[in-house]
């Protein structure tokens, strides 16, 4: 799930247009990902994003990245007017200079929503892989890889370690009086 908005921005930005530290944290500032739609914002435009603001000779793109049916961001493009004017390549007006540079990215956008995806559901199956279904504590795997680092640490630094731990002797005995809600809790 997301628990930070955080545009990837490409191309020539200038400190001014970097969105404060709130609107990275909540992504209902950003009208892109509010709306699963493309914004556009240039220098003429007021926009209703509070986090595009297009600064002098600028064009924002923002795009949504959608992955399995589900929104994983948003990738904020920031576009310099005087190059895509100054573009021969295409002949037609600066709106469909836009279209055509938004749709030699679509690759890109595609690729990394297709990456932060993959990389959520790894993490996802990490966290199952290290904790327990039932009471979401640590199990043995990580505790074990988790003392080994703390061991290097305590080598490098070259101080002492301490650990501790409670094994109850039959518990299943206690499952079995006060039953298992009280027993996993």
């Amino acid at each position: 799930s997301l628990n930070r908005f955080e545009p990837i921005i490409v191309g020539h930005i200038r400190p001014h247009n970097t969105p404060p530290e709130e609107m990275l944290t909540d992504p209902s500032y950003c009208l892109s990902y509010r709306t699963g739609s493309r914004v556009v914002v240039d220098e003429l435009k007021k926009s209703a994003c509070a986090v595009c603001k297009a600064g002098e000779s600028e064009t924002i793109l923002c795009k949504p990245m959608m992955s399995s049916g589900k929104q994983t961001g948003v990738i904020k493009f920031t576009l310099d007017n005087q190059k895509i004017i100054a573009n021969d390549a295409i002949n037609s007006s600066f709106e469909s200079k836009v279209r055509f540079l938004e749709s030699y990215l679509r690759p890109y956008v595609d690729l990394t929503a297709l990456t932060i995806s993959n990389i959520n559901m790894l993490n996802a199956y990490k966290n199952q892989a290290l904790t327990d279904a039932l009471t979401n504590l640590y199990n043995r795997r990580y505790i074990t890889e988790y003392l080994y680092s703390l061991l290097n640490i305590a080598k490098r630094k070259e101080s002492p370690l301490s650990v501790f731990m409670i094994d109850i002797d039959n518990f299943k005995r206690f499952n079995d009086e006060y039953g298992h809600k009280i027993g996993d809790r």
